[in-house]
């Protein structure tokens, strides 16, 4: 498995996974994760309900913008956390 998988429910609209033991394989740099995600969870609510992290791995909703038409101008891609979870 990538260390991140997505999957585009809808357009613009992405459920990512994030493999957490490819990303942090040793109990050191997976401890220091570890620590921060509590940090983070702790620190504010709405932030942590955006995520989701179910032992190995975290999940979120994501939205992408990518531009549509083919020319030969640069490809810009803006991927930003979903304000709500879809129903």
């Amino acid at each position: 498995m990538p260390v991140l998988k997505s999957n585009e429910v809808s357009p613009g609209l992405l459920e990512c996974e994030l493999d957490l033991a490819q990303l942090y394989p040793d109990p050191l740099t997976s401890a220091a994760f570890e620590d921060r995600w509590q940090r983070f969870a702790a620190s504010n609510a709405e932030s942590a309900a955006l995520y989701r992290k179910e032992n190995r791995r975290l999940s979120y909703w994501s939205e992408s913008f990518v531009r549509s038409i083919a020319d030969q101008g640069s490809n810009l891609r803006f991927t930003l956390p979903a304000f709500e979870r879809p129903e």
